[in-house]
């Protein structure tokens, strides 16, 4: 199948589909193209209208507004940097009109609780995960408050151990582009947020070959 992957970020769910040997391209405004799984398109998608025919859209806009949108109004983040709502509404609902054009017969939105005051009930979710579409669709968080007993203390997990929680190749998130285009090396706090942001691949593969293919 052709499956278009917005705001693609590192490739989790490409990771999942190309595993099922699927055709992925993905698109984002970041430039990913050094740590995505697939061909790898940069493009602000709020104006890039190139898109091929696909079978499948699978799509996960910013989620930070509708999340600080729950938030009390009294938080620092919420004071300092304020939802922008609608902002975060085009780009949601962005998707639904590349849908249009490609003509996919299946297409799966993921995002946060907060997305459901703005953008209507979602039709499912796991955990902190909401999905909005017309397949099933399932993610793992795995970075939490909870750590690992080392047989002395508990401890975090590190990133190279959430990385393959989540089934993704040793140190996939541990270098990044910068502005300027240069390869550079991630903090831990930012492969934190790339891991719990991302989608578990083999869980991708299970939904694309028993759910889509049937």
């Amino acid at each position: 199948m052709k499956v278009i992957d917005l705001y693609c970020g590192l490739g989790g769910w490409a990771r999942g589909l190309k595993d099922t040997g699927h055709d992925v391209t993905g698109y984002d405004i970041i430039d990913f193209s050094e740590s995505y799984p697939g061909k790898f398109i940069k493009a602000d998608l709020l104006t890039y209208n190139d898109f091929p025919h696909a079978d499948v859209i699978v799509a996960s806009p910013p989620c930070t507004d509708f999340s600080k949108a729950s938030f009390p109004p009294t938080w620092t983040a919420v004071k300092l940097y304020p939802p922008n709502i609608p902002s975060a509404m085009e780009l949601f609902n962005r998707v639904y009109e590349i849908v249009a054009l490609t003509s996919a017969k299946y297409y799966i939105i993921e995002n946060v609780v907060g997305a459901q005051k703005y953008m209507g009930k979602a039709r499912m979710h796991i955990g902190s995960r909401y999905f909005w579409g017309n397949f099933p669709a399932f993610t793992n968080r795995v970075s939490s408050r909870n750590g690992v007993f080392d047989g002395m203390d508990i401890r975090y997990l590190t990133p190279l151990e959430c990385e393959r929680l989540m089934g993704w190749e040793d140190n996939w998130t541990k270098y990044g582009i910068n502005e300027k285009g240069e390869t550079i090396e991630l903090s831990d706090n930012c492969r934190y947020n790339l891991i719990g942001n991302g989608v578990v691949p083999q869980v991708v593969r299970e939904i694309i070959s028993k759910e889509v293919m049937e």
